[in-house]
């Protein structure tokens, strides 16, 4: 198999072009269908790399579950950037370890955690990421005139997902997931649930 065929930025390209009226999210009985999930995750991306991010770099997210979490997970994969989600249950001295640990160049809030991403940015001894609500609005203003980022280069054994333990045994770690590994486990759990 070619490099670049595990990646998860891939996937959902292939299906916004395969299955492009299939609903992909249906959130509050708003359907996103997979073309919709495909072209604003791609918009989101060329805004990532316009604003300077790298192959590598991290954006991280304290959101709740919404649509534009969906949409940014997905941007970051055809960006060649790692998503750093954040628990909005932890307490802003914990999120501020993992934000000074994780160094991430953007942090992504929601409306209602943004309060939170101030306290926990407050408590940061090092990292000062630029901060974006990741609100419907705010996401169509800043991908307004952004083009496709068809063009980065991203590999199966890149890292997509920077996923934090629970730090049962001192403070949590960052697990590092490749694209392969969540394509591959998804693909497991599809095979193997009646989800």
């Amino acid at each position: 198999m070619a490099a670049g065929q595990l990646t998860v930025g891939r996937w959902v390209r292939d299906r916004g072009s395969v299955t492009p009226d299939r609903v992909a999210i249906d959130f509050l009985d708003e359907p996103t269908t997979y073309a919709e999930l495909d072209d604003r995750s791609e918009r989101l991306a060329a805004a990532l790399l316009a604003a300077g991010l790298v192959r590598g770099d991290r954006v991280a997210s304290l959101t709740g579950n919404r649509p534009e979490h969906v949409e940014l997970l997905f941007a970051c994969a055809k960006a060649g950037v790692m998503l750093v989600p954040l628990n909005h249950r932890l307490a802003p001295a914990e999120l501020a370890y993992q934000l000074d640990d994780a160094e991430p160049a953007v942090l992504f809030t929601s409306a209602e955690h943004d309060g939170l991403a101030g306290e926990s940015l407050a408590a940061c001894s090092t990292s000062t990421p630029r901060r974006l609500v990741l609100e419907r609005a705010s996401l169509d203003e800043l991908t307004a005139d952004a083009g496709d980022a068809r063009d980065a280069e991203v590999g199966d054994d890149d890292p997509l997902l920077l996923v934090y333990t629970s730090g049962t045994t001192g403070n949590p770690k960052g697990a590092l997931l490749t694209h392969a590994n969540c394509f591959w486990t998804n693909l497991s759990f599809d095979r193997t649930s009646d989800v």
